[in-house]
Order: C-alpha cells, then structure tokens, then sequence
C-alpha cells in the first residue's frame, strides 16, 4: 500500500517596518506673562518620536503671524508687524536627533559655547516682546525650498509618519511696557 505525499508551498508576505522619522514639538516662554520690553526667554523642544534620526531641518519661532504658520512660510514672511518691528527665531539642526531623544532650543544667539541657540541670519530677536504681542506659534520642519527659494516640498525637510503634531500655540499676555530704542537699520533675515 502506498502512501501519497502532498507538497504544498506557503507564501507567507514580508512585514517591514520602515525607519520613520516623527518630529514634536513644545515651548515654553519665562515669565509666562512679561512685560513689554523687559527679558523674556524661550525655550522650543523637540522630540523624535520615531524610529529613525532626523536632521538638516529648520525651526521656526512665530510672534503674531498674519496667519496660522504652514511648512515654507518662515515667519519673517507672515509676520503681521511693520518690518522694523517684526521679530521672530528660527534654530537649523544639522546634528542628528535620534530616536527617543530631545533637544532644548534657547532664544540666546547660536555659538560655540551655546549651539541651541537660534540662527542670527534667519532671526530677529531683542530679548523681549512687544506690546500687543497675543499669539506665539511653533515649527518644526518648517522650511524645505529649492535653490531658488520658490518652490517648497510640502513636507519640509523629512517626511515624518505623522505631519500634523509639527506646530505648537500659545496665547500670551504681555503686560504694557516701555519699549528700548530699535537698534539703528533693518535687519534682513535670509536663510
């Protein structure tokens, strides 16, 4: 008696995970509620909530946009102030931000000694608010445009797993105050 010996052949789908990439961010303002023309400080987090390191991307700091910022508006080109008035930060991050990690960005010029601190040619910051200032946002990946500064990738700089936790809002109340002098010329601000 002979016995039949069946073969079969399971095709089973390959599973993989691809290195994504999911960038958070949060910031804070001291004191929560300053004066007009008196130190203030802020401080950006961000947060790689992915599988994969980020870098070579750009943060953007808003005070009172004319609207709510989207990827490749950098603030100085909806600031909703006149242009000696207009003042906002933005942070490049070329240095990888790994997988879980965070990284603290601050509103002191960029050094040697102080590599969180915010880009002076793509900022302008004195140190304090002015008055009627009411609407603070946050970036991140904010800024991805060709050589000629036209056309953006709607995406920024990475393509993230999850596009729509890249900006944070605050309100703000900042007390009236006296305004220091401006200091003498208008800044240009480039990136």
């Amino acid at each position: 008696m002979g016995y039949a010996i069946e073969r079969f052949v399971t095709f089973l789908p390959i599973v993989r995970r691809d290195n994504i990439v999911d960038l958070e961010l949060s910031f804070t303002v001291t004191p929560a509620s300053p004066q007009a023309g008196t130190p203030a400080q802020i401080a950006v987090t961000v947060t790689n909530n992915g599988t994969s390191a980020a870098n070579n991307f750009w943060v953007d700091f808003y005070i009172n946009p004319s609207e709510v910022p989207t990827v490749n508006k950098p603030w100085n080109e909806i600031c909703d102030r006149p242009k000696e008035r207009c003042f906002g930060l933005a942070w490049f991050i070329s240095q990888p931000l790994a997988p879980g990690q965070s990284i603290v960005l601050n509103s002191s010029v960029e050094s040697a000694s102080n590599p969180n601190g915010y880009r002076p040619t793509a900022s302008n910051w004195l140190g304090y608010f002015d008055n009627d200032t009411s609407k603070l946002y946050a970036l991140v990946d904010s800024w991805n445009r060709d050589a000629a500064g036209t056309t953006g990738d709607p995406f920024g700089a990475i393509v993230e797993v999850n596009e729509n936790n890249n900006r944070a809002e605050q309100d703000i109340i900042v007390t009236p105050g006296t305004l220091p002098p401006l200091p003498a010329g208008t800044r240009q601000v480039e990136r």
